[in-house]
């Protein structure tokens, strides 16, 4: 697929690719007070993969469900364009460039990201309690999102914050460059959560 703004309501799950980049956002209808913001189902899977930037300007939403984010390039989000979901996956896969920006009010209960552009950055705030976990692989309709354990960039800095506590049930692994861990409460980590960074 090749469009410029996405976004649907469904009541089973999503799966969405494009060859280049693309924004969640608000569409348009040609029916009074009918458009349609964001992504989002009824408690159920969303898989988006965009070949260039993923910009969020509107929400997406699984609900009680799972959703994995891919780009080749950089995965940002607006005030509006928050992610609620059970588990979320983000991988940034362009070795040429890409950050992960997602610092804006988001409600999930278990994350896992990876950046693979040398330097580039994770960023991430959850509006209450957060897991570093896995995420495991979903592949639909020839939409592929690979499993991905932990935080880990590229030598990249890592910025995690939690308005509640913080759990590393997986690695957090910025290479040599920094990671920072921020929460509102307990910060804890498992056998397999350990933390790998400069600072």
């Amino acid at each position: 697929n090749n469009v410029a703004n996405l976004a649907g309501s469904v009541t089973n799950s999503l799966a969405y690719r494009d060859i280049d980049s693309i924004t969640i956002d608000t569409v348009s209808s040609l029916f009074p007070n009918a458009a349609t913001s964001g992504i989002s189902t009824t408690n159920n899977d969303i898989l988006i993969s965009a070949g260039g930037f993923l910009i969020l300007n509107q929400q997406v939403n699984a609900g009680t469900a799972d959703a994995r984010l891919v780009a080749d390039g950089n995965i940002t989000q607006s005030a509006t364009g928050v992610i609620t979901a059970d588990e979320l996956g983000v991988r940034q896969e362009s070795a040429a460039g890409g950050n992960i920006l997602l610092g804006d009010n988001n409600d999930v209960n278990t994350l896992a990201a990876s950046n693979a552009f040398l330097t580039g950055v994770i960023t991430f705030n959850d509006a209450d309690d957060l897991i570093i976990g896995t995420v495991s692989a979903q592949a639909s309709d020839g939409v592929n999102f690979t499993v991905t354990n932990g935080v880990s960039t590229t030598n990249g800095d890592i910025l995690l914050n939690a308005n509640g506590i913080l759990t590393l049930n997986q690695q957090v692994n910025a290479g040599t460059a920094d990671a920072r861990l921020v929460a509102d409460g307990n910060i804890t980590q498992s056998a397999t959560g350990v933390i790998t960074a400069d600072e």
